[in-house]
């Protein structure tokens, strides 16, 4: 075992690499018939973030930021799995192919008939291509249930995916299990659209040996380490580069009797390979799995190509037979560099080569490198409190992360899935401080009594006498101190909140609004069928300018938390629960709409703590303009009406930077098959760094547990009195870290690494009457003029949910060089590009409801950005690149038996914009110029649309 158990050598640069590789590729699309091209790119930047968890400290890892975070990406990974299950989907239908060939007695590597489908192509029959031993539980399944279908395949994989998470809890027992409850998400509905279950179970079961072989060698270990190598290998191939680096890393080159016996265990684990590929025929078996995954022609024939960062440069390079031996090269050389760490960083190393060389991206394996990382950063914890005795190990550290006895754990283990709900429904983050950290030990204990007392999943402070501790853990530390932060008005916040749902409530009562809605009676029956057996639960068919501004609504229950000095979190929770009762007892005739419950619920916080944020700024401000523009955000201004008396209400921090501009001009746009046209532009934007301490003198290194980025962005194109191009955006970043070191003389550094979330719509005025005034689903079809082809115009309204955000301020000589680079997890509502051709030559009855009737879908996707800005004395210079991909959700329609054709829908949309300002010195005056290219991108079934525009901007602005 070596010394060297953390991962600083391998060089973090080549996943970077990796990231711009699938960046490039995911800009240009260069490769005929290749699809989904961001995949590799969101399987790049999350094998980055995995690394990084997997190189931070372990109380980094277990501290309260980094499990909320695990466990919102579980819980969204496992929402976003089980809506795109489906029960027509490709492995559910090869499934049920390969159970007809065995209960036909045929070979299903040599029968031909197994069901496979290419993206555009459809249905292609072929050979198995999945190792024997991926048929065994989910024939089990098959056998034991009689029948074969999507539910079936997820309770297998669940079923198999709970052993996992009982084996990490085994693994680790000396870790306090409220630490590990974070990962149950990711475990068990990280991957639940494909059959990776049985390879993390292989994987959980050779990483537990691989432990207690650690603690106490035995040769009894060793061989079922051989013999799980064996069997995991026929599972699918992740098991084979943990299984070359467990042996390169544990085999002495120089050590005869080291070589003899690391062959004799590879010669047992492929004894035991062949014995369980006999029955189907070694070299069929070979021919179909390993072989086919290699020869990207081959694979192309029986699939759709994904590009990966490695075989998409060959295949775009027209080399795509050296992509074997590359492939080969490459995992290889990762083995053998890993070896000089330890072996399980070792393992997650060779895991990320292997991701990134396979033929296709493999984001499947994911939630099997967290939990990689999870025993990594446990057994480090462990090591730390309960010291083995080893040489030149330090002493225990008195005030980390405490562990429960065996016998505490099993008294309490009941009790600990309760304490955690209730502990998440009263969360409130702690707010960021510029004043100095105060380490602390993480604990849920109660919070003394007092005024500032308060439940958090925050860590406890200590008693006041307790100030001395060891070094290293400022990432579990507070923010700021609790008696700083003036009390909120909590049961005031619950009463604007009701009086404002209940008003509502009552005028789309008494309105009778949407009688075309009504797919519920108010009795017992339908009630219960409508909310507790789900049948309610659907996507809606309602208009999309209704859709995009349920976002407002959210915002505004926001409002009604954080203007009542509530945390970030606990309004954002108002939100979700504004949401949840209109869509369940507002609307109890309707279906309970899961695209309002996102983007009003998620929505909320990306829009409202924008809205609050600037709000509060304004209202803070000396002027009549920023005064008269508080007005934007009438419940800030009303209840610091009320707050009046309260001195805590006057209490305000400036943000570290902001920016506030109105800008008027003229826009000039081409596009493809149009004539050239001049708009009147105008708009403006609001932007906060709520940083006190950013671009001042000094170093800082802390949390920041608060919101501290927010902007809003508004802009429109009119001519001739119509709105030709409107644009609204707002963003905010959260749960960050901030590390800042700058000289006297004002030059250095400011880097932020934060989560971030955003809303943006897009909207062109529409042309065809049935798209400028929306006609009601099942209403009056004459007004859809059905005999015309479709001419909806491009629309947009995305939610950026969440993703990272790296924000880089460079300070030298008076000269602000500002970068920002962000990735994002979308939901959206897409204007259909492709709809409009594909009308030509087909009949759209049968599409998605909302295709049908408003020409856009509800899709996922992702979205990637960087943003460069430069700013010297009166001049600023600007770039944005950007880039999203979005596909159609094709489940729960609202008319569902209506959705004759479900076709598949995809679009992208990518953005590059240059531009200029110059202020005139001593005034608030300013010219702007700018630039801007926007390709678009639609697919529907076989038709495809592409449309590429050329902006113009020029103008004035005013900054204050």
């Amino acid at each position: 075992m070596r010394k060297n158990d953390g991962l600083t050598r391998l060089p973090v640069w080549a996943l970077g690499a990796s990231v711009l590789v699938a960046l490039l590729l995911f800009v240009h699309e260069p490769i005929p018939g290749a699809r989904h091209y961001e995949y590799a790119l969101i399987q790049a930047l999350a094998l980055t973030v995995i690394w990084l968890l997997a190189a931070a400290r372990p109380e980094t890892f277990f501290g309260r930021r980094a499990l909320a975070l695990i466990l919102l990406a579980g819980l969204v990974l496992g929402a976003a799995n089980l809506a795109v299950v489906r029960s027509d989907s490709e492995i559910v239908r090869a499934y049920g192919t390969v159970f007809e060939a065995l209960d036909s007695g045929r070979n299903p590597y040599a029968t031909g008939t197994i069901h496979h489908e290419i993206e555009g192509a459809g249905e292609v029959l072929g050979d198995f291509n999945y190792p024997p031993l991926e048929i065994a539980p989910y024939y089990l399944a098959y056998k034991l249930t009689g029948a074969w279908n999507a539910t079936v395949l997820v309770a297998a994989m669940v079923l198999i995916q709970a052993v996992c998470a009982f084996l990490l809890f085994r693994i680790l027992p000396r870790v306090r299990p409220v630490l590990l409850l974070p990962f149950l998400p990711m475990v068990l509905l990280g991957e639940v659209k494909t059959n990776v279950a049985l390879t993390f179970l292989f994987a959980a079961l050779i990483v537990r040996t691989v432990v207690r072989q650690e603690d106490a060698p035995r040769p009894a270990r060793r061989l079922a380490l051989a013999v799980l190598f064996g069997l995991g290998a026929l599972t699918k191939f992740l098991i084979l580069p943990l299984m070359a680096a467990y042996y390169v890393h544990e085999t002495d080159p120089r050590d005869p009797r080291s070589l003899l016996r690391t062959g004799r265990d590879l010669a047992v684990a492929a004894a035991v390979a062949f014995a369980v590929m006999a029955p189907f025929g070694v070299a069929a078996v070979l021919r179909n799995t390993l072989l086919f995954n290699v020869v990207l022609e081959d694979r192309a024939v029986l699939t759709t190509f994904y590009p990966n960062v490695l075989s998409g440069p060959l295949a775009w390079l027209g080399l795509s037979r050296l992509y074997p031996a590359a492939a080969l090269v490459l995992v290889a050389a990762t083995v053998v560099a890993a070896r000089k760490l330890a072996l399980l960083p070792a393992m997650l190393a060779a895991s990320c080569a292997f991701m990134i060389a396979a033929s296709t991206p493999e984001p499947q394996f994911l939630p099997v490198l967290v939990f990689l990382v999870a025993v990594m950063q446990g057994r480090a914890l462990e090591r730390r409190l309960h010291p083995l005795p080893v040489p030149d190990e330090p002493p225990p550290r008195p005030n980390e992360v405490l562990d429960r006895p065996p016998s505490a754990r099993r008294r309490r283990g009941a009790a600990v899935a309760g304490l955690i709900v209730l502990l998440l429904a009263s969360a409130a983050p702690a707010r960021a401080s510029t004043s100095p950290e105060t380490p602390c030990a993480f604990s849920l204990s109660v919070r003394p009594s007092g005024p500032a007392a308060r439940w958090t999943v925050a860590p406890a402070r200590p008693p006041s006498h307790v100030r001395d501790f060891p070094d290293g853990l400022d990432d579990l530390s507070l923010a700021a101190s609790p008696a700083a932060r003036p009390t909120g008005k909590r049961l005031r916040a619950w009463l604007e909140q009701l009086a404002f749902s209940v008003a509502t409530t009552v005028n789309y009562w008494t309105g009778d609004s949407f009688p075309e809605d009504r797919d519920f009676a108010i009795d017992t029956e339908s009630q219960i069928s409508r909310i507790f057996l789900l049948d309610g639960l659907r996507f809606d068919s309602n208009q999309f300018s209704l859709n995009w501004s349920h976002v407002l609504a959210g915002a505004t229950y926001y409002q009604f938390g954080r203007t009542n000095g509530q945390t970030w979190f606990y309004s954002w929770l108002m939100s979700v629960a504004g949401s949840t009762w209109w869509e369940i007892v507002g609307e109890p005739k309707e279906v309970i709409s899961i695209n309002d419950q996102i983007i009003t619920g998620l929505g909320g916080f990306a829009t409202g703590e924008p809205w609050y944020r600037i709000g509060h700024f304004l209202c803070h401000q000396r002027g009549f303009l920023p005064r008269a523009l508080g007005f934007l955000n009438p419940a800030v201004k009303i209840n610091h009406w009320l707050d009046r008396r309260d001195p805590a209400a006057e209490t305000y921090v400036a943000p570290g930077w902001h920016e506030m501009r109105l800008f008027a001009g003229a826009r000039r746009i081409a596009a493809g098959g149009l004539a050239p046209a001049t708009d009147v532009y105008f708009g403006l934007e609001a932007c906060l760094l709520d940083l006190p301490e950013y671009g001042r003198p000094g170093a800082v290194r802390r949390a920041v547990d608060e919101p501290y980025v927010s902007e809003i962005t508004f802009d429109m194109a009119a001519r001739g009195g119509h709105a030709e191009e409107t644009r609204f955006a707002t963003r905010t970043v959260t749960w960050g870290r901030h590390i800042q070191r700058i000289g006297a003389t004002g030059d250095g550094y400011s880097l932020t690494v934060g989560l971030g979330s955003s809303f943006e719509l897009f909207k062109k005025r529409p042309l065809a009457e049935y798209d400028a005034h929306p006609v009601p689903v099942r209403t009056d079809l004459a007004k859809l003029r059905l005999e015309e082809p479709r001419r909806f115009t491009d629309k947009l309204a995305l939610l950026h949910v969440a993703g990272p955000v790296v924000d880089l301020t460079v300070f030298s000589r008076g000269l602000r060089l500002r970068t920002t680079v962000e990735a994002s997890l979308d939901f959206g509502l897409v204007n259909a590009l492709a709809l409009n051709g594909y009308s030509l030559d087909h009949d759209i009855a049968g599409l998605k409801t909302t295709v049908f009737y408003y020409g856009y879908y509800y899709g996922l996707g992702g979205s990637v950005s960087a943003v460069v800005r430069l700013d010297w004395r009166g001049l600023r210079l600007r770039a944005l690149a950007s880039g999203g991909a979005w596909s159609s959700i094709d489940y729960l329609d609202r008319f569902a038996d209506a959705v004759t054709n479900n076709a598949r829908l995809e679009d992208g949309r990518r953005r590059l914009l240059l531009g200029a300002a110059w202020r005139v010195p001593g005034t608030r005056l300013g010219a702007f110029a700018e630039v801007e290219e926007v390709w678009r991108r639609g697919r529907l079934a076989e038709a495809a649309a592409r449309g590429r525009e050329t902006k113009l901007y020029a103008g004035l602005d005013f900054t204050f």
